[in-house]
């Protein structure tokens, strides 16, 4: 499908898209605009969105960028086709040689994949925008790249493609509850309003504790349609904890008229496990509470989206560690509550000496190979339960915890650099090493940046004194640890 003027094309839908879309930040945008900058290694990665005036992003992993005139917009160019638009070098494209994000911004290297989709039931697939990455530099981009691409590019349209459609589903599920509250309720047009938006819409009355479910309701849960239901049988489709939840909103609502839209785990009457969203709020007759109705919905596709998103994003796809993102985000809540508890603990930041030599003398396989090694020495079961992550290249972290690995820090970390000294499957001969960055914590008040900081200056100190050597920081020393065997005490720990 081709788009001659994208522009004009968008003026008709944009304003729809907006509105249904959102500009507000949301994660599972956020974490996909993040997966694709850290899987290609760029410095920007974003989700796009283009008006008929201005372009901007639903996602983006530089919080600066916010929006800019259409006529600056890369993106849009992506409009004439559904393949990719992949720039190598906008320099030398005259289509964007004289932008000002090229001439002004340095950007040199574009990939984006244009986003296609319906806004409405009988809407055909317009496009709005575009998932797409940024560098500074000019780069090669290969066919297996374009392929991994083209797969993310499929996600992004997916998730906003549910975004619009649950913004649909809950503007007619807001129309069908108020019909309900009006009592002007056409059961035609129920049957009718479920097919089109895959929800369906429920009664409890208050009187006798009975529950009344339309169609799409009984289909979700999986039970003959027309089955007697209790709120006590209605209730027991939820595991205990998401049960209490609801049954606990329930009973607010009902006391207080408050309303409640909440997303639980379920399990339908055949066993299968299923996520659920349930809307409810009261019907008054006379100024008088006499039932609940609502609106109940399965989103168990878009929620595992969501949450394989969420994965890729805090995963290294290579080692299986956490990512740097990860690392970022735990490290308050994994030191504090040692910390707090008078504790120690301690920051290793591990790079790996002649790594690049592997990579040119046996190629890249052999080099992911030396990185998977790593990354299972520094998720041994001996380390009880330190946090690893790969921080990128060949560029380690494991944050320890334990207390006793904690108090004999100098023998585990000499137990590190022995194993840590890795040889390819083919090649005995060749080896690399760790060096290693050491710094033992014990201020509540210190936060990632200056501990990884202090981190990183034992880590110079220890390349200066020799490759495959420690340096720990302790209470303002410097301790030099050079390999060697390890102690007979923390052999044992294994």
């Amino acid at each position: 499908m081709t788009v001659s003027d994208p522009t004009a094309f968008c003026a008709s839908h944009a304003q729809a898209v907006a509105e249904l879309l959102g500009e507000t930040r949301q994660a599972q945008f956020d974490g996909l605009a993040s997966a694709t900058a850290t899987m290609f290694g760029c410095p920007i990665g974003a989700i796009s969105v283009v008006e008929c005036d201005r372009q901007w992003f639903k996602a983006v992993t530089d919080p600066s960028i916010c929006e800019m005139p259409v006529e600056q917009s890369i993106c849009r160019h992506a409009f004439d086709g559904t393949d990719l638009l992949v720039v190598e070098d906008l320099t030398k494209d005259a289509r964007f040689s004289a932008n000002p994000l090229v001439t002004d911004g340095g950007m040199r290297f574009y990939a984006g994949r244009p986003i296609w989709v319906r806004i409405g039931p009988d809407s055909d697939l317009v496009p709005i925008g575009a998932l797409c990455m940024v560098d500074f530099v000019p780069r090669s981009f290969s066919a297996q790249e374009r392929q991994t691409l083209e797969q993310l590019g499929l996600a992004a349209q997916s998730l906003v493609q549910a975004a619009i459609d649950a913004a649909l589903a809950e503007r007619s599920a807001e129309r069908l509850t108020e019909l309900l509250a009006e009592q002007q309720r056409s059961h035609r047009q129920l049957r009718q309003g479920e097919k089109i938006a895959g929800f369906g819409t429920w009664r409890l009355c208050l009187a006798d504790n009975r529950v009344e479910w339309s169609d799409q309701v009984y289909a979700i849960h999986e039970v003959p349609k027309g089955q007697e239901e209790m709120l006590e049988d209605a209730l027991s489709f939820y595991p205990p904890s998401d049960r209490a939840i609801l049954s606990a909103a329930v009973d607010q609502a009902i006391a207080t008229g408050r309303p409640y839209d909440l997303e639980v785990d379920f399990i339908t009457a055949r066993g299968r496990q299923r996520r659920v969203r349930a809307m409810g709020e009261v019907e008054l007759d006379q100024g008088r509470t006499v039932a609940l109705i609502g609106v109940f919905q399965d989103v168990t596709e878009r929620y595992r989206l969501e949450q394989a998103l969420i994965h890729k994003a805090n995963t290294d796809e290579l080692t299986g560690l956490a990512s740097r993102r990860r690392f970022n985000e735990s490290f308050d809540a994994k030191t504090y509550a040692p910390l707090a508890s008078g504790s120690d603990v301690a920051l290793l930041l591990i790079d790996l000496d002649r790594f690049k030599e592997a990579n040119d003398r046996f190629g890249h396989a052999v080099g992911d190979e030396l990185l998977v090694k790593t990354a299972q020495v520094l998720s041994a079961p001996w380390l009880n339960d330190s946090f690893a992550a790969r921080l990128g290249g060949d560029e380690f972290v494991l944050l320890i915890t334990d207390p006793a690995l904690v108090a004999d820090l100098e023998p585990v970390i000499q137990r590190l650099l022995d194993q840590l000294r890795l040889s390819p499957s083919g090649d005995s001969t060749f080896m690399v090493s760790g060096t290693i960055g050491a710094v033992r914590l014990r201020d509540t008040m210190i936060d990632r940046e200056r501990a990884t900081h202090m981190a990183d200056q034992s880590l110079y100190k220890a390349k200066e004194r020799r490759r495959g050597s420690a340096v720990l920081s302790d209470r303002g020393r410097d301790i030099w640890l050079p390999r060697e065997a390890a102690t007979d005490s923390v052999s044992q720990a294994a």
